[in-house]
């Protein structure tokens, strides 16, 4: 390197390398507190749309999710002697109603084993769900299972007096 480069000139206009060709000084620019001020508000808006987008974005997928989720209504469920009659359409509802329907052919409530020889209710239903359901509509409709056996082994011909 030569001398001439280290040399500092008075004028940028007027600096030349030995070779004769001017050369290209870089000013660094010197920010002022007022540019640093608006160029970190720049950034500040920048960042809080980004922040409102993503916000808007997620509200509109809440709300496709609401509108595509089903509304849940709330079935007042009658109840009688302390026990709630099952929803239309689950197990129990699907059982209740064929023990209903049994009860009104019959024009009495059905016995136990009444309840298990009939084909539509313990049609694709566990015996134990047949079972516990039965119990409950006895209870609904205020028959006891005590009185049933009474009347079974009357029906038989044995005693219920101990």
């Amino acid at each position: 390197m030569s001398t001439a480069l280290k040399a500092k000139p008075k004028t940028v206009a007027n600096a030349v390398v030995s070779t004769g060709e001017p050369v290209q000084v870089v000013k660094k620019a010197v920010i002022s507190d007022e540019a640093k001020a608006a160029k970190a508000a720049e950034k500040a808006a920048a960042k809080a749309a980004a922040k409102e987008a993503a916000a808007a974005v997620k509200a509109a997928e809440k709300a496709a999710k609401a509108a595509s989720t089903p509304v849940k209504v709330k079935v007042d469920l009658e109840v009688r002697n302390g026990e709630k009659r099952p929803k239309a359409g689950t197990t129990g509802g699907r059982i209740w109603a064929s023990i209903d329907a049994l009860a009104a052919n019959l024009g009495a409530p059905p016995t136990n084993k009444q309840v298990f020889e009939t084909k539509s209710v313990t049609d694709n239903e566990l015996p134990i769900n047949v079972q516990s359901i039965f119990a409950r509509w006895r209870r609904f409709n205020g028959l006891s299972a005590k009185r049933e056996v009474v009347v079974a082994a009357s029906e038989a011909g044995l005693s219920t007096e101990q």
